[in-house]
């Protein structure tokens, strides 16, 4: 819709309201020619701005600001008592009152002014949730921390009821005393919430009134509700809270039944058990943040939702804990990524979110499912194998989804998905997988996934090819493309550590650096060096560092782009480095220049990890696949690679002596 299109259709609800007489479009203010309404509405006189309305189809934060701050410029020099915001999707009317200290306060009405008696209305929008949490955020920013969303909610909570009970609850004679109470009827009524008491609660609930006056909320409708759940998204607050979106897929992914009981051990403000809830199952969720608890409680009965919380430390509460059920059909995890937790004994042990799916997959019935979501590092870092092979071993491994896009908004981590049975697995077993890349977008892939894999359309791999090595099906299916090219074209496919002497790191920087070089000297290289050609620090010789000479190759463990090196003198390599170590120059040489083909490249691709930084494990590189060349053929090719290296040389300089004589042509020295 078009801005003429819309002030139109306003106008045309304006004359049903008041009558053709009192509506005016783009009417003059007296002595300000630059302040000039979309629309107005006069008195019944005739003769002052009874509503000043402005109409604008963008919708975004920015634009809304700044059409509210024009709006209150127009009533404070046109003297209308209302102005109006009006858009496509909503209808914001409110009237400034005389708050504290004389500032102008917002009250909204519940439509065009016609009388004070209409009826408390819906939400009309998430455009107008959203506006709303705006305002309010604007006003306290600065004069309160993070989570405004958390506010907004406990507030609203008390409003609802308040409403609920006929509580008499009224901006102008508020107090702590109005909120106690409230607070300690919620308590007792919506169990087990718990009031966390806040400075500034008594003037945030008054904002917060006044913005959502006139507003019922036992009115909200589920798609508008969705708007409250997506404040916090929008925060990037320091929970992992996840997306609508997402928690749809985790659902259909598990083909949650009717009746299903169903366990969310860390639900935080449990959009995944609504969803659980809209689908017919028996929803229970554990959650140690108290503030999402609160929140999850109110967002439960703004969706009207039937869902029992439990708050609490999962990871403590005993198997027969008796405020939960004894077993459950399927349990969804989105846990809280590298948490710690502490052991029985108090010793801290990294890896929670593994103990989440551990401790949940003893609560399941017998052929129960499973489905998480986790760091994608899980599928191949050494500290994770262990849990690795619990899943395998004592578990089916149902499918897996591979997610190279970031899911969060507050984080870049690559992610997997995985649905696991509770009932024994087979080696022949067949995992569906599907890999989201990248480069896609994971609010549409991952459902498109998620379907191929419901529908048997979904590619597999046989449990057996997951044994002692990394889960990941991209590197999987690298692995196997690589090792049948190397097997067509040499006699011996091996594992990089079994040609190679020594793999290892390399030396992380010292204490001490120095610019210039020395007899007892070695230069410090980073891959910004070998880039340059140019060596800008040094450190002295010690068993502490890391040596390279010519009967290494460097392979760049860190950055997204992969370097190979094979160095010509003897060098400290930094830490961003992997050093190859073989017995001779000559099979250094040969296998730097292997590691350099686009055979090779994919595979080290495939290896690379990480959420900000791209980095390849010195375990995972040991598994790189190359040929294994006999002496004679090592002997061959190094003289085969010289020569070439050699004429590279010699063309260089002819380049170099013809680009001299051209600029001769012309005079040029």
């Amino acid at each position: 819709m078009r801005d003429q299109e819309l002030v139109r259709d306003t106008v045309h609800e304006l004359t049903e309201i008041y009558g053709e007489d009192r509506v005016v479009v783009e009417p003059f203010v007296e002595g300000k020619l630059s302040f000039r309404p979309d629309i107005a509405v006069l008195d019944e006189q005739l003769d002052e701005f009874y509503v000043v309305v402005e109409c604008s189809t963008v919708i975004s934060e920015h634009r809304e600001r700044e059409d509210l701050k024009e709006l209150r410029r127009l009533m404070d020099h046109s003297g209308a008592p209302y102005g109006a915001l009006v858009s496509e999707s909503f209808e914001y009317v409110f009237k400034l009152v005389p708050g504290e200290e004389g500032e102008q306060v917002e009250r909204e009405i519940a439509g065009f002014p016609r009388d004070n008696g209409q009826e408390r209305r819906a939400l009309e929008s998430a455009e107008e949730v959203r506006m709303k949490f705006w305002r309010l955020a604007d006003y306290f920013r600065g004069k309160m921390g993070r989570d405004i969303e958390i506010h907004l909610y406990h507030s609203l909570f008390r409003k609802l009821a308040a409403e609920r009970h006929n509580y008499n609850l009224d901006i102008d004679t508020l107090s702590e005393k109005d909120l106690k109470e409230l607070d300690q009827l919620i308590e007792e009524e919506y169990p087990p919430f718990k009031s966390q008491g806040r400075a500034l609660d008594v003037e945030f609930q008054e904002q917060v009134l006044n913005t959502f006056y006139g507003i019922d909320l036992d009115k909200t409708p589920p798609k508008v509700a969705e708007a409250f759940v997506e404040l916090e998204e929008q925060e990037k607050t320091r929970s992992q809270t996840t997306p609508i979106w997402l928690g749809e897929a985790l659902l259909d992914l598990s083909e949650i039944g009717e009746g299903d009981l169903v366990l969310d051990p860390a639900a935080g403000y449990g959009n995944i058990l609504r969803q659980a809830s809209a689908r017919g199952a028996d929803a229970h969720g554990v959650e140690i943040n108290i503030d999402a608890v609160n929140s999850a409680i109110f967002l439960n009965e703004l969706f009207g939702s039937d869902v029992s919380y439990t708050a609490g430390d999962y990871l403590k509460l005993s198997q027969i804990d008796h405020s939960l059920p004894a077993e459950f059909d399927q349990v969804f995890i989105d846990p809280p990524f590298n948490l710690h937790y502490e052991k029985p004994d108090g010793t801290p042990a990294r890896n929670g979110d593994e103990k989440f799916v551990l401790d949940s997959l003893e609560r399941l019935k017998p052929g129960g499912r499973l489905t998480v979501i986790l760091p994608i590092g899980k599928l191949y870092k050494r500290r994770s194998s262990d849990f690795r092979e619990t899943l395998r071993s004592e578990y089916r491994i149902e499918s897996l989804i591979e997610v190279n896009a970031p899911v969060y908004d507050h984080t870049g981590v690559s992610t997997v998905i995985l649905k696991i049975a509770n009932e024994p697995s087979s080696p022949s077993d067949k995992i569906s997988y599907g890999i989201v890349d990248s480069d896609d977008d994971p609010e549409q892939k991952i459902p498109e996934v998620v379907d191929d894999i419901r529908l048997g359309k979904a590619d597999t791999l046989e449990l057996s090819r997951l044994e002692g090595r990394s889960y990941l099906p991209s590197e999987i299916i690298q692995m196997d493309e690589t090792s049948r090219k190397l097997q067509q074209r040499y006699a011996e496919v091996r594992e990089i550590q079994d040609v190679a002497e020594e793999i290892r790191g390399g030396t992380k920087k010292p204490d001490q650096v120095f610019e210039e070089d020395s007899d007892h000297r070695l230069p410090y290289v980073n891959i910004r060096d070998i880039q340059q050609e140019k060596y800008s620090e040094f450190v002295d010789v010690s068993d502490n560092i890391v040596r390279a000479d010519e009967t290494d190759v460097l392979v760049s463990a860190t950055g997204s782009k992969i370097h190979i090196h094979h160095p010509e003198e003897e060098i400290a390599p930094s830490s961003m480095w992997a050093v190859v170590r073989f017995r001779t120059e000559e099979e250094a040489l040969v296998y730097a220049h292997f590691l350099d083909t686009e055979l090779s490249r994919k595979q080290l691709e495939s290896m690379q990890g990480g959420a900000t930084i791209q980095h390849i494990p010195i375990r995972r590189l040991r598994e790189l696949l190359v040929p294994e060349f006999s002496e004679a053929e090592i002997q061959d090719k190094a003289e085969s690679i010289r020569k070439r290296l050699d004429k590279i040389t010699d063309l260089e300089q002819e380049q170099e002596q013809l680009q001299d004589d051209l600029e001769g042509l012309f005079g040029g020295d």
